[in-house]
């Protein structure tokens, strides 16, 4: 591939395209970001996508205070969690990191707005959710973190799985492909 700042580029554009194609769908966002990466990556939803990607050879689990940098380099990082009835996935942005919490949300059952606290330092994250009324921080365009999709408990339990096999994205024209994805709206946050 290219150098670490041109793969950043293509993660992030590729996770804002993802974003906008399935804001309703964790899995769905994910497995769009993987197919660029591996084009024959049959769908999954996130318990299988966790189990199975946990398997193979092609990805290998990480430590959390790696997942930034490598995510700086153009890693393509998956994190997830399995849990029932479905669990939940999202892809490592390349970005500096930055504090969990921070944003303003609506307390479930009494509407009430508050913002939620900040504490450590943690990488970005692309993250969707098809839950009717998301946990508060599931949904992200890489403005929130790592840490947000999840209780204190639950993050505890992330895996954070590097994909390490060979990328069929090596040549200009096909990152010149991946380069086309619509810009998004919004600033990306590299």
């Amino acid at each position: 591939m290219g150098n670490d700042t041109d793969n950043a580029k293509i993660l992030a554009l590729t996770c804002q395209d993802a974003f906008q194609l399935f804001p309703r769908d964790c899995s769905h966002a994910v497995w769009h970001v993987i197919r660029h990466y591996i084009p024959g990556q049959p769908y999954m939803q996130a318990n299988e996508l966790v189990s199975q990607l946990s398997r193979n050879l092609d990805w290998k689990e990480v430590q959390l205070f790696e997942i930034s940098r490598l995510a700086n380099q153009g890693a393509l990082i998956i994190g997830g969690l399995q849990a029932a009835p479905h669990g939940h996935v999202i892809v490592v942005y390349p970005g500096a990191e930055k504090p969990k919490g921070g944003y303003i949300y609506t307390k479930k059952g009494t509407g009430e707005k508050r913002m939620a606290s900040q504490s450590g330092m943690y990488a970005r994250a692309m993250s969707t959710s098809i839950s009717k009324i998301p946990f508060p921080g599931e949904i992200s365009r890489g403005e929130k973190t790592v840490r947000d999709p999840w209780t204190a408990e639950d993050f505890k339990k992330v895996k954070f799985l590097q994909y390490v096999g060979d990328s069929p994205i090596t040549s200009h024209q096909q990152k010149e492909e991946i380069k086309k994805v619509r810009e998004p709206s919004e600033k990306i946050w590299i």
